[in-house]
């Protein structure tokens, strides 16, 4: 199953099904066009990785900074006693 936070199961995934090969720059605009030709756009992708990974890091950093506070708490009520 595909899971960006889960980098095993992709490297996993790849190496059992997966190749690699150089694709040309003829290939590589080839697909882009054949992209474009259904609406999907490379800059319009791009935007929303983007905006999705924003979102994950803040959510991240949040909780991040969430659990720095409830550990400085802790910490406060510690040196007081």
């Amino acid at each position: 199953m595909w899971t960006a936070d889960r980098p095993d199961t992709v490297i996993a995934a790849f190496a059992d099904h997966g190749t690699v090969r150089a694709a040309t720059r003829a290939e590589a605009a080839a697909a882009r066009d054949a992209l474009a030709h259904f609406g999907v756009g490379m800059e319009s992708v791009a935007e929303e990785l983007e905006a999705a990974e924003v979102q994950l890091f803040e959510q991240s950093f949040a909780q991040l900074l969430d659990e720095l506070e409830v550990k400085v708490g802790a910490l406060r009520v510690g040196a007081r006693t």
